[in-house]
């Protein structure tokens, strides 16, 4: 049974009012603002107020991922696949260039060496949980890409050989931008993570 399709108000981070389509949407939005509010600090009014951007958009992004599946909107109409896959690529490099803007991976707190037990052991909650962050991140950014992903293959199908080749959505463009651009986009979380978090655990050591 079709979820119901309602206007439901939500509230991000900086006080900013928002409207999604259904109780799915409106979870997923609570979620996000928690996981992000929980795991990083925003001081600035301007950076919560991108923080409330990223999170619409990918609510957005998930929106329409579900209508490219079925090629229906939540009401069933039907969508135009190209123009729905056209802006999911542009919801996702605007997603990369605000989480970049605001720092959302970069090291949130300072760590103080420590030869005691109890402060050995909060260090082991700290790596746990800045573990956690960085598969978290990992996760995001691997939605991220699926959605792409699908967005592509979606304007691929729907598309003859001659839009094909003008759109550049041909199976070779695809694989070029997995390999070019999406393989190395997911790698770069788990390479931050060794750089700037994991050697740092090898010093204190």
């Amino acid at each position: 049974m079709a979820e119901p399709v309602k206007e439901i108000e939500v509230v991000g981070p900086a006080g900013g009012q928002f409207t999604v389509m259904t109780g799915s949407e409106q979870n997923l939005f609570d979620e996000l603002v928690d996981k992000y509010t929980t795991h990083n600090q925003f001081v600035n009014i301007s950076d919560q107020q991108d923080l409330e951007r990223i999170i619409y958009l990918e609510v957005l992004s998930l929106r329409y991922a579900n209508w490219l599946s079925t090629e229906t909107d939540y009401t069933g109409e039907l969508i135009d696949p190209r123009q729905v896959s056209t802006m999911m690529k542009d919801f996702s490099g605007e997603l990369r260039q605000l989480k970049k803007s605001v720092g959302i991976d970069k090291p949130s707190r300072q760590r103080e060496s420590s030869e005691s037990v109890s402060d050995f052991i909060e260090q082991l909650k700290i790596r746990a949980r800045e573990f956690g962050i960085m598969r978290e991140e990992q996760l995001t950014v691997a939605l991220t890409l699926w959605n792409e992903l699908v967005a592509r293959v979606t304007l691929m199908d729907n598309c003859d050989q001659q839009e094909r080749d003008e759109q550049k959505c041909n199976p070779e463009d695809i694989f070029r931008w997995l390999r070019e651009e999406a393989f190395p986009e997911y790698d770069e979380v788990d390479k931050y993570f060794i750089e700037n978090k994991q050697r740092f655990w090898i010093q204190k050591q």
